[in-house]
C-alpha cells in the first residue's frame, strides 16, 4: 500500500499569512515551520527549521545552529554531538548565572554549573582513547587526521578537509551540472540532468510502434505511437485505421458467400406461394428448405377465354401423343365435345387433305369442307367430288371444278323465288330472299301460328317476342314456386322469380372460423338471408371497417393490450415520452446507451446533459439523479435537479439544487497516475493511498 503524501502550505516567509489554529505553514526560503494560533500572522508560531540544526549522518553526530539575525546573514554556530556515544548523556544547565570569568563545569553526572577557572591544569577529554590532562606552560597540538588539516596562525587553528579522491577521504565538489548546494549545505540532483538521463534511456528505446524524442527545451518526453490498421476475417470484411490512439468506426460487411441460406439463416427465406383451384397448383411452399413446384392440375378450369389456332408439328397433345411432323386443329366431335385433327400444309393460302365440321358436329372426309366461312378470297383446288354447301367469302369468290347439291351445275342466280317448286335446286340471291320472306311476314303478321323446333332471334334488329306466359310454354320448361328449385334441376328449364326468392329466402350464410377471439379454438354460426352479419372489433384492440364488398381488419391509434405482449422481433417506439407502469422491469441488455439521435451516434455537436433521474417525496416531490453535465465535462451526483426538457442538440440542461453524498466500498482513481486504489480499508482501518494531499500556496 502506498502511503498518501500532505503538502503543507508553502510560500515564501515575507508572504506568510496568519494560519488557523493548528493550520501548519511552510516558508520554502528560510525553511521554517509555523503553526497558527489565531489566523493573525503576528501570532503564527515558529516549531521548527532547517536552519536550526545540522543532521546527522551515519558517521558524524548532529548539532543545534544558532543563527546570527536573518537580517545580518546567515551564519551561526552549531553545538554538535560527538560522533560516537556509548549511551544517553544529559547535561542540566545552571539556574542562575555565574560571575565574570567563571567557567561552565559538569559535576560527572551531568549537572552543570559556573565556576572560576582551574589555576593549573584541565583535562582533554577525546571521543576516542584515552583522556589528558593539559596543564599551564605546555604545547597543545591539534593534529590532522585523515582527510583533516590543520594550521594555527596568530592564535587561530584552523581545521580545513582535504580533497577527497578514490583513495583518499575527504570534502568533495559538485558539479554545477548535475548538482545544487544550498546555503544550508543540502545536495540536491540538478532536475536538467535528470531529464537528460531519462530523456536519452527512452529515446533510444527498441519497442515496435513507439518513438520517443526528448524535448530538451521542456524537459519533455514525446511518445509517438505508429498508426495501425484493424481488419476484419471469416465470413466479414471491412478494415478502420486507429490514427493517433483515437476512435476509430469499423465497418463490417457479410463477405460474398459466406451465408448459406437455411444453414446461417433461420425463419422462410421464400415467402409462402399460393396456387388458384382448378387454375395453378403448388406443392413443396412454406419450409424454409423446401424445393417449390408449379404446375398445372389434372383438371383446368379456365374463367375467361382460351384460343388455340392450332399445334404445329412435333408437339405433344393434350392426350400426351405426340404429333409427330403433322400440324393440327381442334375439331368438334358432334356431341358437344372435340377432337385435334391432322391438317397438311399445301403452301401460302392452299389447304388441301384436311378435315373440318360444321355447327352441328358433321365431320366430312379428307379433302372436304362443310360450312366454313373465309373472311378473305379461298380458292379450293383438288379431285372431282369435292363438296361446298355454304361459302360466305368477303371478296369476290373464285371456285374451280365445284359440284353443287346432287350433281346439278350452277350457271345462273334465280332472283325471283316467288314461283320456286321444292325440286328446284337454282341458287338464289341475297334480294330474291328478303323480298320472299318480307312477302311471308306480310301474310302472317295477323295469324296465329304454331311453330315446331323452331329458333327465334329476339336481339336482332326489330326483332321482339312479347305476350309470353308461363302458360304458353311446356310444363318441363319452367320451375314454378310450388315445384321449388333443387339438386335434381337441369339447365333446360327455367325457375319463376316466386320460385327463385322462396329458395333464395331459404338459403342460410354458415361462418366457420379457425380460431376463437380467445385464441383457445374455432367457432362458427349461420346466417339466414333475412338477417344482418355484423364483424365487430374490440375496443382499442381491433379496428373493422367495411366499405362496398371488402371487410378490413386493423389496429387503431390507441391500442390496449389486456394480457401478455411478445414481440419476437425488434420493438421500435417513435414518439417524445416511453413509459413503462410497472412494479419491476428487467432488462438482459448488458449496456443501454442515451444520446442516440434516431438509432445512431449523434453526428453534430452536443451540449446536452445526460443521466438517470429518480423520482421522490419529501415535503414535495423532488427528483435525484446521476448526469453526465456537459459543460462541467463530468458525472455529477445529485439529491435535487430540475429537468430543462427539450429534444434538441442542447437540450436537456439538468440544473443541480442539491449534490448528493455518495457510500463507497472502496475507491480506485484512474487518471495521470495510471490506475490505483486510493480508499480502501483493512480490517477495522480506513486507508488513505496513493494521493496527494495538497494545502495549496501562499
Amino acid at each position: 500500500m502506498a502511503n498518501p503524501v500532505i503538502q503543507f502550505k508553502r510560500g515564501l516567509l515575507a508572504n506568510l499569512p496568519g494560519l488557523l489554529a493548528g493550520e501548519p505553514g511552510f516558508t520554502t526560503d528560510s525553511y521554517d515551520l509555523y503553526v497558527g494560533l489565531t489566523s493573525e500572522t503576528a501570532t503564527n508560531k515558529i516549531v521548527g527549521s532547517g536552519r536550526f540544526w545540522t543532521n546527522s549522518t551515519s558517521s558524524t553526530g548532529s548539532g543545534v545552529n544558532l543563527v546570527e539575525g536573518t537580517s545580518n546573514g546567515t551564519s551561526f554556530i552549531t553545538l554538535k554531538a560527538p560522533d560516537s556515544l556509548a549511551g544517553i548523556v544529559t547535561y542540566t544547565m545552571p539556574g542562575t548565572d555565574g560571575s565574570s570569568g567563571h567557567i561552565l563545569k559538569t559535576d560527572g553526572n551531568g549537572n552543570l554549573s559556573f565556576s572560576a577557572p582551574a589555576a593549573s591544569s584541565f583535562t582533554l577529554a577525546a571521543d576516542t582513547g584515552s583522556n589528558d590532562t593539559f596543564n599551564t606552560g605546555e604545547t597543545l597540538t591539534f593534529e590532522g587526521g585523515e582527510g583533516v588539516d590543520t594550521t594555527v596562525s596568530n592564535n587561530k587553528i584552523t581545521i580545513a578537509a582535504e580533497i577527497a579522491s578514490t583513495t583518499n577521504a575527504g570534502v568533495a565538489s559538485f558539479a554545477s551540472a548535475d548538482f545544487s548546494v544550498t546555503a544550508g549545505g543540502l545536495v540536491s540532483i540538478q532536475e536538467e540532468r535528470v531529464q537528460d538521463i531519462v530523456g536519452a534511456m527512452v529515446s533510444s528505446n527498441t519497442e515496435s510502434g513507439i518513438s520517443v524524442v526528448y524535448q530538451d527545451a521542456d524537459g519533455t518526453l514525446d511518445f509517438d505511437v505508429a498508426d495501425f490498421t484493424l481488419t476484419l476475417g471469416g465470413d466479414l470484411t471491412g478494415s478502420a485505421t486507429v490514427t493517433n490512439l483515437g476512435n476509430a468506426t469499423l465497418n463490417a460487411t457479410i463477405a460474398a458467400n459466406s451465408v448459406a441460406l437455411g444453414n446461417d439463416t433461420t425463419g422462410n427465406y421464400v415467402a409462402t406461394i399460393s396456387g388458384t383451384a382448378n387454375e395453378i397448383e403448388v406443392t413443396g411452399s412454406g419450409s424454409e428448405t423446401a424445393s417449390v413446384t408449379i404446375g398445372l392440375p389434372n383438371n383446368v378450369s379456365i374463367a375467361g377465354t382460351l384460343t388455340v389456332d392450332r399445334i404445329d408439328a412435333n408437339q405433344i397433345s393434350p392426350d400426351g401423343s405426340d404429333f409427330g411432323t403433322t400440324d393440327y386443329v381442334p375439331v368438334a366431335n358432334g356431341s358437344g365435345g372435340w377432337s385435334w385433327q391432322p391438317v397438311t400444309s399445301a403452301g401460302a393460302g392452299t389447304l388441301s387433305g384436311f378435315t373440318v365440321s360444321d355447327t352441328n358436329g358433321t365431320v366430312g372426309t379428307a379433302g372436304s369442307i362443310t360450312n366454313i366461312k373465309f373472311t378473305d378470297n379461298l380458292v379450293v383446288t383438288g379431285t372431282a367430288g369435292g363438296n361446298i354447301a355454304t361459302v360466305s367469302v368477303s371478296s369476290t369468290p373464285t371456285f374451280t371444278s365445284v359440284v353443287f347439291g346432287s350433281g346439278t351445275a350452277i350457271t345462273s342466280v334465280d332472283t325471283d323465288l316467288s314461283s320456286v317448286s321444292a325440286s328446284d335446286d337454282t341458287l338464289a340471291s341475297a334480294k330474291s330472299i328478303k323480298a320472299y320472306v318480307d312477302a311471308q311476314d306480310a301474310n302472317i303478321a295477323s295469324d296465329t301460328l304454331t311453330f315446331t323446333n323452331k329458333t327465334f332471334n329476339a336481339n336482332g334488329t326489330g326483332n321482339s317476342i312479347s305476350n309470353l306466359e308461363v302458360a304458353d310454354f311446356a310444363a318441363s320448361a319452367i320451375v314454378t314456386e310450388a315445384e321449388g328449385l333443387n339438386s335434381s334441376d337441369n339447365d333446360t328449364s327455367l325457375p319463376t322469380t316466386a320460385a327463385v326468392k322462396n329458395y333464395v329466402d331459404s338459403v342460410d350464410l354458415t361462418i366457420t372460423t379457425a380460431e376463437g377471439t380467445n385464441g383457445t379454438g374455432g367457432g362458427g354460426g349461420s346466417v339466414a338471408t333475412s338477417q344482418t352479419m355484423t364483424f365487430a372489433g374490440t375496443t382499442n384492440e381491433i379496428d373493422v371497417t367495411v366499405a362496398g364488398q371488402s371487410i378490413t381488419y386493423g389496429l387503431p391509434n390507441d391500442v390496449t393490450i389486456g394480457n401478455n405482449l411478445t414481440v419476437s422481433g425488434n420493438l421500435y417506439v417513435n414518439g417524445s415520452t416511453t413509459q413503462v407502469n410497472t412494479s419491476s422491469m428487467t432488462v438482459e441488455d448488458r449496456t443501454i446507451e442515451l444520446g442516440i439521435v434516431d438509432g445512431s451516434a449523434p453526428s453534430a455537436t452536443t451540449t446536452w446533459d445526460l443521466g438517470v433521474l429518480f423520482n421522490y417525496y419529501q415535503t414535495s416531490a423532488k427528483k435525484s439523479a446521476v448526469v453526465w453535465e456537459q459543460g462541467d465535462s463530468r458525472f455529477k451526483f445529485a439529491s435535487e435537479v430540475s429537468d430543462g426538457g427539450g429534444t434538441n442538440n442542447n437540450s436537456p440542461q439538468i440544473t443541480f439544487t442539491a449534490f448528493a453524498p455518495i457510500e463507497i466500498g472502496s475507491l480506485w482513481v484512474t487518471d495521470c497516475a495510471g490506475t490505483s486504489q486510493v480508499i480502501s480499508c483493512t480490517g477495522t482501518t480506513r486507508n488513505l493511498e496513493n494521493i496527494t494531499i495538497d494545502a495549496g500556496t501562499f
